[in-house]
This record gives C-alpha cells, sequence and structure tokens, in this order.
C-alpha cells in the first residue's frame, strides 16, 4: 500500500491474490505440480483434464514439458467454456489462470492495459 506506483508489477500482484485459487505458479521442471495446479482449478468446476497418460506415474512425467500440458488441458477444457491461460514470467516459471472463454476478449483488453503479457495455453512455448 505504501509502494511507489512505478515499483508495482500488476502481474506480481494479481499472482499473489489468486495463487492456487484461480491462478497458479510453478518451477519451469515440475510437471507434476503444474497438473496439481491445473487439476486443482479445474475441479472448482467439477471439471477435469484428460492429460492422455497417468500423471501419478513416473513415466508420464519422463515425456511430457509444461508446455505440452498447457496444450493438453487447454484443448480438454476448451469444449466445455473454459479458457486456459499462461503469462509470460521473468524467472523462467509457467504461470496461469483459467476462466471463462466467454470472457476471453475482455481479459485481453485488461491484461494488455496492465502491461501483462499473456497467451492461451496452447501457444505456451
Amino acid at each position: 500500500g505504501h509502494a511507489d506506483e512505478d515499483e508495482i508489477e500488476p502481474i506480481q500482484m494479481i499472482s499473489q491474490v489468486i495463487d492456487w485459487r484461480s491462478g497458479f505458479r510453478v518451477d519451469a521442471d515440475d510437471t507434476r505440480t503444474l497438473v496439481q495446479a491445473i487439476d486443482e482449478l479445474t475441479s472448482r468446476w467439477n471439471l477435469s483434464v484428460e492429460w492422455d497418460g497417468d500423471p501419478d506415474d513416473d513415466d508420464f512425467h519422463a515425456d511430457v514439458d509444461a508446455p505440452s500440458l498447457f496444450a493438453t488441458a487447454y484443448d480438454s477444457l476448451t469444449p466445455y467454456g473454459y479458457t486456459l491461460w499462461a503469462w509470460e514470467t521473468d524467472d523462467g516459471s509457467y504461470a496461469g489462470w483459467m476462466t471463462l472463454t466467454r470472457d476471453n476478449e475482455p481479459l485481453r483488453e485488461l491484461a494488455t492495459s496492465l502491461g501483462i503479457t499473456m497467451r492461451l495455453g496452447s501457444e505456451v512455448t
């Protein structure tokens, strides 16, 4: 509350407020936590992601990376009217949130006005 306006990064504040409620941030190589975070978000809407394998199996995580998990989750949620988003982080981690698909355009406008670089979960690299 006492920080200079120029010192505040909107995405950092948003990230702290929504963390593990409607958003997440995980280490780049931690595919297990990424699956857990997305599963936690989707369960709040009584949805689940079809991961094309068993995320409890070590072999599953040996063969996937964060971008492929984002894409799988994005494709799984889209038919139900939800969008998985990712925002660019400065530290190589992966971060994102879910919204109703009908809110995509207003979210893009808000992110642009706040200077947040984000992309669809299907576009994560």
